[in-house]
């Protein structure tokens, strides 16, 4: 299903449409100089790496590029394509040549979409193109980077939140590993059939599985910062997230 995705009424701003929330990110400590006398030889000598030392950093590996979480920002599903034409493995704000000469193509993984304003790619079978699944359990986390379709442990899972439909990775109950799944559109008839719940994403989800929080219509600011609310998108009903700044 593809709907056209209106964007959070403000879970940061005062009933204002903005963009998901980019994710926390923690600064870096700040270097308190030692009481050691930078002019003494061993403080040089630290300070400045061997011949050997630089020659070993040049011939290490380069570190391999770490997943972005968040994917590229959206507006259509227009906006979005695949990261390679021969080889699909991410969806992201750029566009492939439609017609190439392959030696040889590997398959989509799935399709590539606008989802929540970012470009998302939805495994057609997610423990397929899921790859190796991270172990999790406890305080372990899992997070989803929205542009592979895959799920990670301990990654950055506060990417903003689902509105209506899209990717969130949970921590089997069984398993204990991080698994894919599709959270949404919940079709509902009124806000009782609208529930929500935060993590590790914050998405509307049916009031039959989880009750909700208030028993009526959340007054904003008064019952709550958030709602879960039934409202037409296109010609059905779906719960969708409101939020308001208090």
């Amino acid at each position: 299903m593809r709907l056209a995705l209106p964007v959070v009424c403000g879970l940061l701003t005062a009933c204002t449409p903005k963009a998901a929330p980019s994710p926390a990110i923690e600064a870096s400590p700040s270097v308190v100089p030692g009481s050691a006398d930078a002019s003494a030889p061993s403080a040089r000598a630290a300070a400045t790496p061997s011949a050997s030392v630089q020659a070993a950093d040049a011939a290490a590996p380069a570190t391999p590029a770490q997943p972005t979480w968040r994917g590229d920002f959206c507006r259509a599903d227009a906006d979005c394509g695949w990261d390679d034409p021969c080889g699909p493995r991410r969806c992201a704000a750029v566009k492939a040549p439609s017609v190439v000469d392959c030696a040889e193509k590997s398959p989509f993984p799935g399709s590539c979409a606008c989802v929540e304003g970012q470009c998302t790619l939805r495994p057609t079978i997610p423990s397929q193109a899921a790859g190796p699944q991270d172990a999790c359990g406890g305080e372990t986390k899992c997070a989803i980077d929205v542009a592979t379709g895959t799920c990670h442990a301990g990654g950055d899972w506060r990417i903003g939140p689902i509105e209506i439909e899209g990717p969130v990775c949970l921590c089997g109950e069984r398993t204990q590993v991080c698994e894919l799944k599709w959270s949404g559109p919940v079709p509902c008839e009124s806000w009782r059939d609208c529930s929500w719940v935060r993590e590790p994403r914050l998405r509307a989800v049916p009031s039959r599985e989880v009750p909700r929080p208030v028993a009526r219509p959340v007054k904003p600011c008064r019952d709550g910062e958030v709602d879960a609310v039934c409202e037409p998108v296109g010609d059905r009903k779906y719960c969708r997230i409101r939020g308001w700044k208090c």
